[in-house]
C-alpha cells in the first residue's frame, strides 16, 4: 500500500481478511487442480486411494475427457450423479473406451 501511498486502516482490514481468505480458497483449488491432475489421473487408473471428494463437475469433466483420450478408458455413469469421494472407487467404474474417438 506504501506503494500505492496509501494507508492502511486497521479497523478495515480486520473485516476483509475472512472475504480474503474465501477467496483465495476458492482460487487456490482452481489452481491446485492442474497440478494434481497426473496424480490424480494415475490414482484412477491403478485403483491408489486419493481423495477426490472436493472436485467440481469441471474438473470431473476433465478427468473424464483424459481418461477417455490419454487412457482409453470409460465410466460406468449410469446414474452417477457425482464421482465417489475416492480415487480407489472410481476406479470400480472404469472400462474400457469401445466409442469411436473421431
Amino acid at each position: 500500500m506504501a506503494w500505492l501511498n496509501l494507508d492502511i486502516i486497521e479497523e478495515n482490514v480486520k473485516r476483509w481478511l475472512p472475504i480474503m481468505r474465501s477467496w483465495q480458497q476458492i482460487h487456490n483449488n482452481n489452481l491446485r487442480f492442474p497440478r494434481h491432475l497426473p496424480k490424480i489421473l494415475k490414482s484412477i487408473v491403478h485403483g491408489y486411494k486419493h481423495d477426490i471428494s472436493q472436485l467440481t463437475f469441471k474438473q470431473e469433466v476433465i478427468i473424464q475427457h483424459c481418461l477417455i483420450y490419454q487412457h482409453g478408458l470409460n465410466l460406468k455413469t449410469w446414474k452417477l450423479d457425482k464421482f465417489p469421494a475416492c480415487a480407489s472407487q472410481l476406479h470400480l467404474l472404469l472400462e474400457p473406451n469401445f466409442h469411436p474417438l473421431h
